[in-house]
């Protein structure tokens, strides 16, 4: 039985293609506080985590244009403790 299933685990494995799973940023946000008009987001720091997946960030808010050739990765999800169900 041990030799079918591990028979059968190849198979799949070699059926089924490896996803490439992207690395998770979390971390905080500074806001610009009592500022109207555009912003951007810049990255100040980026730490790795215990899991290759994850990695610690600081983002800041400045006022501005994002310059063209930044590429910056965008938060693209924010919690808030609002959104805390405590």
């Amino acid at each position: 039985m041990k030799r079918s299933l591990l028979k059968r685990l190849d198979a799949l494995e070699a059926i089924l293609p490896v996803k490439s799973v992207g690395v998770i940023s979390y971390g905080w946000l500074n806001t610009l506080r009592n500022h109207e008009g555009e912003r951007h987001i810049v990255f100040v720091s980026r730490e790795p985590t215990i899991s290759p997946r994850f990695e610690w960030c600081e983002w800041e808010e400045r006022p501005g244009r994002a310059p063209v050739d930044a590429g910056v990765r965008v938060p693209t999800v924010v919690f808030t403790e609002a959104d805390s169900p405590l």
